[in-house]
């Protein structure tokens, strides 16, 4: 992944990974991105106005993620990423069993 910052120094920082559907923490000091074995992983980023530099942390996985749908696929993040970067609302699928029940013997309607 490349993270460009648009400013009068056009900057370019190489993560040197396939990401899908990142998200930044409010302050933009952590990234968060679905790597392609569906784990959520976050990055620290350092921003350094006086040398106009952009370093990038090691990625550190956090948890494997459930998400509906197909999240390598598709365009809309299935994952918030609270404003202190500590917590995570996942659009998980539910799994749902409906019992099935079986009547033997059932004698016919007069």
């Amino acid at each position: 992944m490349l993270i460009a910052l648009f400013d009068a120094l056009s900057r370019v920082v190489d993560i040197g990974e396939e990401v899908c559907l990142p998200a930044t923490r409010s302050d933009g000091r952590d990234l968060f991105y679905l790597a392609p074995d569906n784990r959520l992983m976050a990055v620290a980023i350092r921003l350094d106005s006086e040398r106009n530099t952009v370093e990038a942390g090691a990625p550190i996985p956090l948890f494997a993620a459930r998400l509906s749908g197909n999240p390598q696929g598709g365009t809309q993040r299935q994952y918030t990423v609270s404003a202190d970067g500590q917590r995570f609302l996942i659009n998980a699928p539910v799994e749902v069993t409906l019992p099935i029940t079986v009547v033997l013997n059932r004698e016919p309607n007069p």
